[in-house]
């Protein structure tokens, strides 16, 4: 079976590329319908990573976002036809795959929880591989994935909010971080960051969390008018002062990230947990003194797992609202047909300050 797959082989220039694939007895092929240009793209694709990184990606297929049709299953799960969300993380065969990587990295001692958990099989580097970063993304004729990296849409869910599905499992999984996940009634959650990501955050706190606040920081007005059903936004813009907060999300990304979390520190109380979920290319200060003083837990998370799409999917079919919501984050859905349309589409989502551009996929 041939596949064209289109590459970007060097900033702002795609190329496509006709590959054999032959998928195994457990592989699903997906015809993409409907992809989402993330943050992580841009970076590729405007020539963001540092010069090393882009030498040793590139070239490289991108989007980690997105919905399908199944043309073919060899597990013989999906028929023909149904639609399917793509799951970006392709992960260790087995979990004693997982365990394998573990002791070779020394890290048994840091994950000797984590080898007895699915997210054994996500994080293990290099046998688990994430679509759009560590091979090739969904900008492809059709994407081969094992069976455990699609599920099922309804009809609830319209193909524009689809390929929204994976970064909003991302948020709920940072969410679930929190307090083991039970946050107690009463609790004040911060987030720090005023784009995307941090719309989904605050959105899934609401509707996960609806008996505790959630505060919204960031800078711009706005973007932060857009957060109608949190219960305060605070603008740093104009020298606002976040309220005290037990936990935090930092959702704020690249050179904003230092000064989110200095901020939060200065906010959080004793014993608060925080969450780091944005990326940053640089490295990023941490006041360590006020860390060890308050007792501060610090997480990082930026990845989902299967059973968070899952969960996603259902909280988006019981919530109307929820889909409502994720409706006025798509600001532009454009229909790609040509290699020419795959860079306007990514030069107009560079101008966009808010919202997720989503591609028709017609190639």
């Amino acid at each position: 079976m041939l596949d064209t797959v289109y590459r970007l082989v060097e900033p702002r220039r795609f190329e496509p590329v006709e590959v054999a694939i032959t998928p195994g007895e457990h592989d699903i092929v997906v015809r993409p319908s409907y992809l989402s240009i993330c943050r992580a793209d841009q970076r590729y694709y405007q020539g963001l990573r540092s010069a090393d990184v882009l030498s040793a990606k590139l070239p490289l297929a991108l989007i980690h976002e997105g919905i399908g049709v199944v043309v073919q299953d060899n597990s013989n799960n999906f028929a023909p036809g149904t639609r399917v969300v793509m799951i970006p993380n392709d992960p260790a065969t087995t979990l004693d795959d997982a365990r394998v990587c573990l002791d070779a990295d020394s890290r048994v001692g840091l994950h000797a929880s984590c080898a007895s958990d699915i997210d054994a099989k996500t994080f293990c580097r290099p046998i688990s591989m994430f679509h759009g970063s560590d091979c090739d993304g969904f900008m492809q004729e059709l994407a081969v994935l094992p069976s455990c990296c699609v599920e099922t849409i309804p009809d609830s869910i319209d193909n524009q909010i689809g390929p929204c599905i994976e970064l909003l499992s991302v948020a709920y999984n940072a969410v679930l971080q929190l307090a083991g996940g039970s946050i107690p009634a009463g609790a004040t959650v911060g987030v720090w960051g005023d784009g995307n990501l941090g719309f989904l955050v605050a959105l899934m706190l609401h509707v996960l969390y609806p008996q505790v606040a959630v505060v919204v920081m960031g800078k711009h007005a706005s973007k932060l008018a857009s957060f109608t059903f949190v219960q305060q936004t605070v603008n740093s813009a104009l020298g606002d002062r976040p309220p005290a907060v037990n936990y935090a999300v930092e959702c704020c990304g690249g050179r904003g990230s230092g000064d989110g979390i200095a901020q939060i520190l200065s906010v959080i109380q004793p014993f608060g947990e925080v969450v780091l979920l944005s990326v940053s290319e640089t490295a990023v200060p941490i006041y360590t003194r006020t860390v060890l003083a308050k007792g501060i837990r610090f997480i990082g998370c930026s990845r989902s797992k299967r059973e968070d799409f899952t969960h996603v999917i259902e909280l988006l079919s019981a919530h109307p609202e929820l889909r409502t919501y994720l409706s006025a984050l798509v600001n532009d859905v454009r229909t790609v047909r040509s290699v020419a349309d795959m860079a306007q589409a990514f030069e107009a989502d560079a101008h966009n300050p808010m919202g997720k551009t989503i591609m028709q996929w017609n190639v």
